[in-house]
């Protein structure tokens, strides 16, 4: 679906009242087709908003607890890792008002907090390096933090749903997974896999360098991908497979920080923590609601809610809902999902600030136009906060080396044309964004510069969105984490 929206972006000449007739159409054909390939109900969506216009399309149907009806243009999903951009841009935002400096330590602002509300300081974490990352390291992925998204967590999280998943726990797990299963091999030698059941084997994976364990497994028949097993294992590919620590055992950080850069949602929880150490420093990190830091005015963007929030809602976090902000449930199919619906989860499976966003097409569309047009007038940060925003370079380790990435912004190149692939935002097919993945849903959402245009769009097994912020003038403008 991608290629066609930027070829529709391409038809300038086009009145924006026929551009909302095509999309409409085309969204309209596309949900009969997928319905019928998938024999599930799909939702559709698209929002624009220009300088002059906006508007949002939707087709499809939704099935809400065995009630089905109609896709609405005000119906909300999950946006995942496309939660950054407002937690970079609430950052950014401190900067600009004076309360932090970029080139602050971030333990500096963190650790009184984490010591009053969770008995613990970042060294007592991640060792005393860590007193070493900046404000501005922790939202350029180059603080040196490891993931909490590794391991069998996520399928986990999933299967137990409905409990709290407190953003200490997941800070916690990150640190003792990177010391228990960071370091890296050269061969089969170097990891610790320890007693492997029959059919079974140790090995070095090349390309990240980690020990793994894999092996035939009759239980895994007719297991999602993903599926957690007992002993650390997990079922892929109709096999088992897991990781093993090595025998040098690993700093709980990936670098020293500055030394390199590495995708980490768990980054982004603490640049959370410091934004509630600054915002609401007597209070919890529930009571740090991100739209109030990020959005110039909350009745902009009526759509958009990052839950839990307890201090404006006095509920507590176990009794709340995804179904609570979402209309438009998820079915996941990775992470060991297996078609589980997501919907009526507690909203802690989100991680919080790396990926707990929820909202509608049209003003997540309205946000990345504020967040990068100069003919924005609720300009979300300054000029100088974007540019250090949108200063890009590939991440140095991990799976993402192939990710240009920013403060909270990916540049993005996309063509299915061999002959053609984009380098810059000079070029049709470039944008400045961020993807993201989250249980049942997949999403991109950025700006492409020559159209002057923002954009999201989602993908998921039964939902799929598709966002847009602005085009000039006349036009038609129309993932991974």
């Amino acid at each position: 679906m991608r290629p066609v929206i930027l070829l529709l972006c391409l038809l300038q000449a086009v009145q924006s009242s026929v551009l909302q007739t095509r999309l409409q159409a085309m969204l309209t054909e596309l949900a009969a087709l997928a319905e019928v390939a998938l024999n599930q109900s799909v939702a559709l969506q698209i929002g624009w908003y220009g300088s002059t216009d906006h508007f949002t399309v939707a087709a499809g149907t939704v099935d809400v607890h065995g009630s089905q009806r109609n896709v609405t243009t005000e119906d909300t999903f999950l946006y995942g890792s496309g939660t950054k951009p407002f937690t970079a841009a609430a950052l950014m935002r401190l900067i600009d008002q004076g309360k932090i400096k970029a080139s602050d330590r971030a333990h500096i602002h963190i650790d009184p907090y984490l010591r009053a509300n969770n008995g613990t300081e970042l060294k007592e974490l991640f060792g005393p390096e860590v007193h070493n990352a900046t404000v501005l390291d922790l939202i350029r992925m180059s603080a040196g933090i490891p993931d909490f998204e590794a391991g069998s967590r996520d399928a986990y999280i999933l299967q137990e749903g409905s409990r709290v998943w407190p953003v200490y726990d997941n800070i916690r797990y990150a640190a003792a997974y990177q010391e228990e299963y960071g370091g890296t091999c050269k061969a089969a030698e170097d990891c610790d896999c320890g007693q492997l059941p029959p059919l079974a084997k140790a090995f070095c994976e090349p390309r990240q360098e980690k020990c793994m364990k894999v092996g035939q497994y009759l239980g895994c028949l007719g297991r999602p991908n993903g599926f957690p097993l007992p002993g650390g294992w997990v079922c892929w590919n109709k096999m088992r497979v897991g990781f093993c620590p090595t025998r040098v055992k690993s700093s709980p950080l990936v670098c020293a920080p500055g030394a390199c850069s590495f995708y980490s949602s768990a980054s982004y929880e603490l640049a959370g923590l410091l934004i509630a150490a600054v915002g609401v420093p007597d209070g919890k990190y529930t009571d740090m609601d991100l739209g109030n830091f990020t959005l110039p005015s909350r009745d902009d963007y009526p759509t958009l809610t990052f839950p839990p929030v307890t201090r404006t809602t006095h509920s507590e976090v176990a009794s709340m809902k995804l179904s609570d902000h979402l209309s438009v449930p998820g079915h996941a199919a990775l992470f060991g999902g297996s078609g589980t619906v997501v919907f009526d989860q507690n909203p802690t499976v989100l991680g919080w600030t790396c990926g707990h966003m929820i909202g509608a097409a049209g003003d997540v569309a309205k946000f990345f136009f504020d967040l990068f047009s100069p003919k924005s007038a609720r300009r979300i940060v300054s000029n100088a906060s974007l540019a250090e925003m949108t200063r890009t370079a590939p991440l140095s380790m991990g799976w993402g080396t192939h990710i240009e990435y920013g403060a909270g912004i990916m540049a993005v190149p996309v063509s299915n044309n061999a002959s053609y692939w984009p380098e810059n935002t000079s070029q049709w097919g470039f944008f400045l964004g961020h993807g993201g993945m989250t249980y049942g849903f997949s999403s991109n959402q950025g700006y492409i510069s020559l159209a002057d245009a923002g954009f999201s769009d989602f993908e998921h097994r039964y939902s799929i969105i598709i966002q847009l912020g602005s085009l000039q003038g006349h036009g038609d403008c129309c993932r991974s984490s």
